[in-house]
């Protein structure tokens, strides 16, 4: 099989770049145990639903002073019963009222952190596609023509320039605006401290004993929510 032209060959380099920059592990991981809060444990199935579990919660950060990874083990997440993946605590502001400014605090901290990440993604998105058009407008201005004369058959090359030159043109905007994408993509020290954010409380902002509180209210909303209606 042939090997891709040059415009090609950049799309996958450009693809491979953006998926290494965009994919990683989770930096953040349920350890052993829970905190019980103040409204006890779920009595029916119908609390089990929503109930949420406030459990240890370890946080993968990297030390901006050290430039060193560091692990703190001080945190909780909040989990639905018998999960093992917590839940984002910007996601669960509008159920947390008269508590939920904890939880929108949260969410301003991923704010500048996911609106980066959403442009680089877009970016690199119309990169790739821009460059695999780019590519495709200069093989097809590649063409040839079988003509027969007295020393046999050949084939004879064309080429459209102009249409040569528009798909190069192309696919190099594509790369740019591909590169462009890999370089505003958040580092892993800005993914991790993220993750913490979108997911962790940690003291001192977040000290267990207030969690516990607020993770308690929201439990006993629920259990008088069942109380109400049984057959949910």
């Amino acid at each position: 099989m042939a090997a891709p032209s040059g415009p090609a060959r950049c799309s996958v380099l450009l693809l491979f770049g953006l998926t290494l920059n965009v994919g990683c592990a989770s930096t953040v991981r349920r350890l052993d145990g829970e905190f019980v809060t103040p409204a006890g444990r779920p009595s029916s199935s119908c609390e089990r639903e929503e109930w949420l579990v406030v459990a240890p919660t370890r946080a993968e950060l990297f030390n901006v002073n050290t430039k060193q990874p560091s692990t703190r083990d001080d945190g909780v997440g909040l989990y639905h019963v018998g999960a093992s993946e917590p839940e984002a605590l910007p996601e669960l502001a509008p159920s947390m009222s008269p508590d939920r400014a904890r939880f929108q605090r949260h969410a301003e901290l991923v704010r500048a952190h996911d609106q980066r990440q959403l442009i680089a993604g877009g970016l690199g998105i119309v990169g790739v596609v821009a460059v695999t058009v780019g590519a495709l407008v200069f093989v097809r201005s590649f063409d040839s023509d079988r003509k027969t004369n007295e020393f046999g058959t050949e084939d004879e090359q064309h080429v459209d320039t102009t249409e040569a030159v528009l798909g190069g043109v192309i696919a190099g905007v594509g790369f740019g605006l591909g590169a462009t994408g890999i370089v505003l993509t958040p580092s892993y020290s800005q993914r991790a401290q993220a993750e913490a954010d979108r997911y962790v409380l940690l003291p001192p902002d977040d000290r267990r004993e207030d969690v516990l509180g607020t993770v308690g209210r929201y439990n006993q909303r629920v259990r008088e929510r069942c109380v109400r209606s049984p057959s949910r």
